[in-house]
């Protein structure tokens, strides 16, 4: 044993005290206090075993320091007493390195873990409690149940014997405070007993599931429950295993560390496995981990696609929210406990109204392929290694490494994707794919709810922009206030939010704080604050007096002010919006690291400042060239932000770069070596490198009527961090109008586009081809034989029947990309009526996380966010 044990000779009971070391500076630490009698057996990691009898000891009684769970200096640290004996005060029931299920001490020490153990004589005292149980106590990173460790550490532990509390300690400290112990409270019940025990011993599960193939049971395959690692916490391992009888079912008993909070629980997964063959469905994780499952191909596909990013091998691994949202993200695509397609792929907007069900469902028949023949299955594995990766093994990582390499060369030759022809082998579910896709990226679409028909009852309008919070939910920004397709729509006063995996959030939308037609401007600031530029899009009708102005419900629209909201969707901003600043028909609108404010003022050529975001302070830079608030000749658009703290402002009809410190100094970059056209977009990468976005032809309408251009060179361009010159790259990877751009946490490029031309000459035959998204090798990591600027994306790019006109889009902590469907593929030839278009869409795994909220240079979950902030110096 390490440390001492001891007998507290007071009489009662008898406490038992084992002590190991606390590391106050750790992130985690483990407080056992054993009292009383249970009558069970000691714990192995696995199963309750008969407990072994050991010798009572009576030694001194311990120190004050130790009773108060403090650690002597110089203490020495070993392992707790092993499981399965027995003490005067009854059995040990599970002990610290238990808590794991068999995680040996030395992994629990390389993750920072320390141990204490102590004595509380025949009862305690726990938060104003009396307890007579085997009580274990995690404090993970110096929280408890919202308790931090410094007030626990002042807890006075008392005797609870009949007469009252006793204080052990010689000097009193500071009780718990009565909303600590009401908080704390909440976790017990009746008696002072821990209720439910499962909450504080190792939690006892059975998990009971059926795993099938082909539509039929599948007999004899080796089930394995799979913890996987969240958050850097020891979690990495198989829980349980067995095996399917003659109707494909299984029963698996397994324990889970307790005390946990559930956002801190490991993702579990169900593997069934025989040869060659893997299905996987994700059950869940803490409080909504699943009792009863179904394994089969569908679950398979949706759990390969939504944890695309985190599949390493035979490991699934990743940062917290995007492993826990992309559980329910899976649930879109199939049900685990029910094996069917899930209820959002299967209806309206998606099911028959998309190709996104059929590619899910082509998907699935190849894992059904691979489930009647193994020869298939080495066939899907070679399909799906590529060069310069390590190859795919099993199926999980095959239909991850899909998502991540989605599209094969030579579109559309059949005999050239081999994930097609494998589709092809065993169509059993239906609808499939008829035809190969340019690329097997699943794009799922929202509305709001199950309807896809335009009409006042709708959520959105015109969605333009996305900020995605700290745990991946989505605020989007809405253009139009929902009319049908042939009513003018006025402008739009509705911010709205939605979970990770696109369900609508309640309370949503939320209105007020002096929301105007918001464009293109979202942004989180540092305090957790969400800034919105107020653009003010409207119909020509609602501006001119043929709609009756009705200022309440901003008609006409202003365009002067920027609101400001709480992150439970409250506006600070008054219903005016912030409008210090010469604040004037604002796009792009992003805070940087240090929480100052930036907004591109498209209407006057200018760009306003809010210092520190106080509104008050608010101040404006005319742009080099600057036209007046009637006839603008630059039009600034989008900003981003670089990681000495400058701004980076595209203008969209100067064609002109422009970069600004907080002092004002502005500086036009040179672009006289490339020829760039009514740019929109920009975006930087973690090492300073800036993407903009040259449509070719979009040119924006701010203050001046709107009018489309031909747009017969698209491109993007690069500008080194290091001020070399910049790069072009022309009409490659399915550039159609590129509008909005996103870089991803591998520093690769991700462009969205405004559909393709044209946008001028509309007529009602006009027909549109398929919107894309495009992808291009940044300054990290490219696919083997690809360098900076080549695309990734082929020249069709990512195309889906889903997509319309797109303008913005960001990309969360599990790898989703979100889409805005900003103006129906028609929009530009009904802008005078009602151009926006009613859904967001998500492309599920796609992308490298990123760490969100994005508040200036992209962070990845792999390294710290270096910041090198220099807001004096324009200098590269």
């Amino acid at each position: 044993m390490s440390g001492r044990t001891v007998r507290d000779r007071r009489g009662g009971g008898g406490g038992w005290i084992h002590r190991g070391s606390l590391q106050q500076e750790g992130s985690v630490a483990l407080r056992h206090r054993e009292v009383g009698n249970l009558a069970e057996c000691g714990w192995n990691g696995e199963e309750f075993q008969p407990a072994l009898p050991v010798a009572r000891r009576t030694v001194a009684r311990p120190s004050a320091r130790i009773r108060r769970g403090i650690e002597t200096a110089g203490a020495s640290r070993r392992s707790p007493e092993q499981p399965g004996r027995t003490t005067p005060c009854g059995r040990q029931i599970v002990l610290c390195h238990t808590f794991f299920n068999g995680i040996t001490d030395s992994e629990l020490r390389s993750k920072g873990v320390r141990f204490m153990i102590d004595s509380v004589g025949s009862g305690c005292v726990l938060f104003g409690r009396s307890v007579a149980v085997t009580v274990f106590t995690m404090v993970l990173g110096g929280l408890l149940s919202g308790v931090s460790a410094e007030p626990l550490a002042q807890i006075n532990w008392a005797d609870a014997h009949s007469s009252g509390s006793v204080h052990r300690n010689s000097t009193p400290k500071p009780s718990l405070g009565a909303n600590l112990q009401h908080e704390a409270a909440q976790h017990w019940e009746n008696g002072g007993f821990p209720g439910p025990i499962g909450n504080w011993l190792p939690l006892g599960k059975t998990l009971r599931g059926k795993v099938e193939g082909n539509g039929a049971p599948l007999r004899g395959y080796k089930v394995s429950l799979y913890a996987s690692r969240v958050a850097g916490l020891p979690f990495d391992r198989i829980l349980a295993t067995t095996h399917t009888d003659a109707a494909g079912e299984f029963e698996l008993r397994y324990w889970m560390p307790p005390q946990l909070p559930d956002y801190l629980r490991p993702v579990l997964f169900v593997i069934a496995e025989k040869g060659p063959v893997m299905l996987v469905a994700a059950s869940g994780s803490g409080a909504g981990r699943l009792e009863n499952v179904v394994i089969n191909e569908r679950t398979t596909v949706a759990t390969g696609a939504a944890f695309a990013q985190f599949v390493h091998g035979d490991r699934v691994r990743g940062n917290t929210y995007g492993m826990l949202n992309a559980v329910r993200m899976a649930e879109n695509m199939a049900d685990p406990k029910t094996g069917k397609v899930g209820e959002v792929l299967r209806r309206t907007p998606n099911g028959s109204e998309t190709s996104t069900f059929a590619t899910f469902n082509s998907l699935t028949n190849v894992v059904a392929g691979c489930v009647a023949d193994s020869i298939h299955c080495h066939a899907l594995f070679a399909a799906t290694s590529h060069a310069g990766e390590t190859p795919a093994t099993n199926v999980l990582q095959a239909i991850a490494n899909i998502m991540k390499s989605p599209a094969y060369p030579n579109y559309p030759s059949a005999a050239d994707d081999p994930v097609y022809l494998l589709s092809l082998a065993l169509p059993l579910y239906q609808p499939a794919l008829t035809e190969r896709p340019t690329n097997w990226l699943l794009f799922i679409k929202f509305t709001g709810g199950f309807y896809s028909e335009q009409d006042s009852d709708n959520l959105m309008n015109g969605p333009g922009n996305v900020a995605i919070d700290e745990k991946g939910y989505a605020w989007v920004i809405n253009n139009y206030k929902p009319r049908a397709p042939d009513e003018f729509a006025c402008t739009g006063q509705r911010l709205l939010k939605f979970y990770p995996w696109g369900e609508t959030f309640p309370g949503s939308p939320f209105t007020g704080g002096g929301l105007s037609g918001a464009g293109f401007g979202v942004t989180f600031d540092p305090r957790g604050l969400l800034w919105v530029g107020n653009y003010g899009f409207e119909a020509p009708s609602c501006a001119n007096g043929n709609i009756p102005p009705d200022p309440a419900k901003k008609i006409p629209a202003t365009h002067n002010s920027v609101s400001l909201f709480l992150p439970n969707g409250k506006p600070l901003s008054p219903e005016s919006g912030f409008t210090k600043g010469n604040i004037w028909w604002p796009q792009g609108t992003v805070s940087d690291r240090e929480g100052n404010i930036w907004i591109a003022n498209c209407g006057n050529d200018t760009i306003t400042l809010i210092p520190k975001g106080n509104p008050l302070l608010a101040k404006n830079f005319p742009l080099p060239g600057a036209g007046t608030p009637e006839a603008p000749n630059l039009k600034p658009f989008a900003i981003a932000i670089d990681p000495k703290g400058r701004a980076w402002v595209t203008g969209n009809n100067s064609g002109e770069v422009y970069m600004l410190t907080v002092d004002g100094d502005i500086q036009v970059k040179d672009t006289s070596m490339v020829d760039i056209s009514y740019p929109i977009g920009i975006s930087g990468d973690s090492k300073g490198n800036m993407w903009v976005n040259s449509t070719s032809g979009v040119r924006i309408p701010c203050v001046d009527p709107y009018e489309p251009q031909d747009g017969p060179n698209p491109s993007i361009v690069f500008f080194p961090a290091d001020g070399g010159e910049p790069m072009q790259i022309i009409n490659q990877g399915g550039l159609g109008l590129p509008w909005g751009n996103a870089i991803d946490g591998a520093d690769s490029l991700w462009v969205f586009n405004f559909g393709q031309s044209p946008v001028e000459g509309i007529t009602e035959d006009t027909q549109f081809g398929n919107t894309a998204i495009s992808h291009f090798c940044g300054s990290g990591k490219c696919p083997q034989g690809l360098n900076l600027g080549d695309p990734i994306s082929p020249p069709t790019g990512y195309t889906s029947d889903a997509l319309d006109r797109l303008t913005g889009g960001g990309i969360d902590p599990s790898g989703n990309i979100w889409l805005m469907n900003n103006w129906k593929k028609a929009g530009p030839a009904l802008y005078d009526i009602n151009p926006g278009e009613n859904s967001i869409v998500i492309v599920p795994g796609a992308a490298t996380p990123v760490k969100t909220p994005l508040i200036g240079p992209p962070r990845t979950f792999a390294k710290p966010h270096v910041n090198v902030h220099n807001t004096a110096s324009m200098s590269q």
